[in-house]
């Protein structure tokens, strides 16, 4: 909400925003544009549902997707003269994802939802080329070699590195025990293999995760990797699934008195946080939580992106 506000801000200064949340009833008279988030309007529907709205814009659309929620329902009651939805998430990944949104959309549009299977699935190109042509008119997507033409393409490199000795056999245990686990669970179904691959996870990015105070080959190699780029003269953002990995990171870029920003679950303030680091010359590191940063933020200051957690189990 509060990036919205700040684009609102930024681009439209005319325009009289309110940040509607915890269940607020009164919204001034004044108002243009109504700013809140998916849970509220899911718990305030009943104060929205009788209103005549001009235009509807969902960001993040995908949060749309699954029909059978409340959130769901919830949003089709809402009622205006023209509808957005704005998604970075591919409508390829599901094509009841598709379906949902335009449901939100154009309702009707594709029929009955019965109907709608039996037409289309990605079994059958044919029938896949046909829904592409009727989607097409309604789906304005640009890419970044459109709209960035003087940028250069995107580049990534896979660094692979062995771990040290010690975390190697801490590695071995766990492996070991959890195969003993899953073994004796005799092929049922339980949280052993995700429990597993997560402490596995975690010893391979730095064995301290588990409470093991022992180097990281990985976090070595991580060190000597920003390093590099920094004396580069790059920004970088960072991003990492464990809060506790970003914290290690934070003691290590304090004591090497590097200037950084940080953005978890925590952080109340995140676009001053994200505007420092696209503008202040002098943060070169941001750390990202990946649960915290996954909408919502606009990092344009970077020209590297980092993900610390990926995996290759030698087993």
């Amino acid at each position: 909400m509060y990036n919205w506000a700040y684009e609102i801000e930024k681009f439209s200064s005319n325009l009289n925003y309110y940040i509607y949340h915890n269940n607020q009833k009164d919204i001034p008279e004044n108002t243009d544009i109504i700013l809140t988030t998916y849970g509220t309007i899911r718990n305030s529907i009943d104060n929205f549902k009788d209103k005549n709205f001009y235009y509807i814009i969902l960001d993040e659309a995908q949060y749309i997707k699954n029909n059978e929620t409340k959130l769901y329902r919830s949003i089709k009651k809402l009622k205006s003269y023209y509808k957005l939805a704005l998604t970075g998430t591919p409508l390829e990944n599901s094509l009841n994802d598709l379906y949902n949104i335009f449901d939100f959309l154009m309702p009707g549009f594709f029929g009955k939802r019965e109907e709608f299977n039996r037409k289309y699935n990605y079994a059958n190109k044919e029938s896949i080329k046909k829904l592409n042509e009727k989607i097409y008119p309604f789906i304005l997507r640009r890419k970044k070699e459109e709209v960035l033409k003087e940028l250069p393409p995107k580049t990534e490199e896979y660094i692979f590195n062995e771990m040290t000795q010690h975390q190697m056999k801490i590695y071995q245990q766990i492996l070991q025990e959890y195969k003993q686990k899953i073994a004796m669970s005799q092929g049922t179904l339980n949280f052993s293999v995700l429990e597993g691959l997560l402490r596995l996870r975690q010893v391979v990015n730095h064995p301290k995760l588990l409470g093991i105070n022992i180097e990281s080959s990985k976090f070595n190699e991580f060190k000597k990797f920003i390093t590099e780029v920094l004396e580069e003269k790059h920004k970088i953002v960072v991003f990492s699934q464990f809060v506790k990995m970003i914290k290690i990171m934070e003691e290590w870029l304090k004591t090497e008195n590097i200037q950084y920003q940080k953005i978890t679950g925590q952080t109340k303030k995140r676009v001053e946080f994200i505007n420092e680091f696209n503008n202040n010359e002098k943060i070169k590191i941001l750390l990202v939580s990946l649960k915290a940063g996954g909408t919502g933020l606009n990092i344009t200051g970077a020209d590297y992106v980092v993900h610390y957690d990926p995996w290759w189990n030698p087993q």
